[in-house]
């Protein structure tokens, strides 16, 4: 026990033991949140003749953020979407404010129910997943995949890939394309060449399907 001519002793002691009393208990806090990546949650459409859906006219991504926050309460499920979005390709991205989109599990057929009622369909949501490159040889350069010729042009687009990404994910059900396609090398040297074909970098979803291809003895996916 400190005397009382030991109290700048005892002062530091308890400083101490406070210190990480409080560090212990900031990190039970971020131990509850669940990360900005458990947290989000996409409404992806199936490609349908090439292209994938888009939203009905007068219906935006706020909408879709609105009918599921309804939905969920409705139904006395602890869940809320703060944020929504929508990619390039047309699919609904949302953020869950406080909750995982694994605890949300339970709450799919509700969901799909909902949006089903607000006219969309051929969907499905789902959480955000590792990603992996994919190295795919001899992919052909010509926007259209037919034809020899090709314009470094065709593919200085910020929509350039998006039929190219179409056909990939339509050829080879399961795989799914994350960001936007790029080309191995330089466009105008592979133009000097006169190539027709060149090797493309993909962002693909790691899923079952595609490390099912992966563990094949020559991986292989259409381009075309």
């Amino acid at each position: 026990m400190a005397k009382e001519g030991d109290k700048d002793v005892f002062t530091k002691v308890v400083g101490r033991a406070e210190k990480k009393t409080v560090a212990k208990m900031m990190n039970v806090v971020r131990n509850q949140v669940p990360t900005l990546r458990e947290r989000y949650l996409k409404a992806r459409f199936l490609c349908k003749k090439g292209f994938k859906h888009a939203l009905p006219e007068g219906l935006s991504p706020e909408n879709v953020r609105v009918k599921l926050n309804l939905t969920l309460t409705n139904f006395n499920i602890d869940g809320y979407f703060g944020i929504v979005g929508r990619n390039r390709w047309g699919d609904i991205e949302l953020t869950l404010a406080r909750t995982s989109a694994v605890d949300l599990v339970r709450a799919g057929a509700v969901m799909t129910q909902a949006l089903n009622e607000m006219g969309l369909d051929e969907f499905e949501f789902v959480r955000d997943t590792k990603k992996v490159k994919l190295y795919v040889v001899m992919v052909p350069q010509m926007n259209d995949a037919y034809g020899r010729d090709w314009k470094i042009e065709d593919w200085q687009e910020e929509n350039s890939f998006d039929r190219r990404i179409a056909d990939i994910e339509g050829s080879n059900p399961g795989i799914h394309i994350e960001a936007r396609p790029s080309w191995m090398g330089k466009l105008n040297i592979m133009k000097e060449r006169k190539q027709s074909m060149a090797g493309m970098i993909l962002l693909c979803e790691e899923n079952e399907y595609l490390k099912g291809i992966l563990g094949r003895d020559e991986p292989k996916v259409l381009v075309a």
